[in-house]
């Protein structure tokens, strides 16, 4: 007897943890996933008339803030993208301690991703870069106990 698919109710463990979507005039937000460590909500957004999304965060609100965080925008696709006729994000893959961002860009379409670290308190995108990168990982910023 073959297995019956899944109904829409069951929940998929490779969806992210939470998902919503809201429509407005010029833009669309899809809330992504949430890092516990500094109660960021990480999300991507598009905008009419832009080609690539925008990776963003913001922080939760707490109990006793009087009004919504701002908007923190860490990649910009449509500006990354300015001097190229492709982009493609890889890896995006946040620290820790929530201050530098690693990612990768293909500006091929070969799937030739070079790796950037951002630094999430400046802005800056740092110097040091590698080529043909695949995956990446933080390491723990903590000693590891012995």
């Amino acid at each position: 007897m073959p297995i019956p698919p899944p109904s829409p109710a069951s929940s998929n463990p490779s969806s992210p943890p939470s998902t919503k979507r809201c429509s407005a005039a010029s833009k669309k937000l899809i809330l992504r996933s949430r890092c516990a460590a500094a109660d960021y909500l990480y999300y991507t957004r598009t905008e009419q008339g832009k080609q690539y999304p925008i990776q963003c965060r913001r922080r939760e609100i707490r109990p006793g803030d009087t009004m919504e965080n701002p908007e923190e925008i860490l990649l910009d696709l449509n500006d990354l993208a300015q001097g190229h006729g492709f982009i493609s994000l890889g890896a995006f893959v946040v620290s820790d301690d929530q201050n530098l961002l690693a990612y990768t860009a293909d500006y091929t379409g070969f799937r030739q991703y070079t790796l950037y670290v951002k630094d999430l308190r400046t802005g800056a995108i740092l110097p040091d870069t590698a080529e043909r990168v695949t995956s990446l990982v933080w390491a723990p910023t903590t000693p590891l106990s012995s």
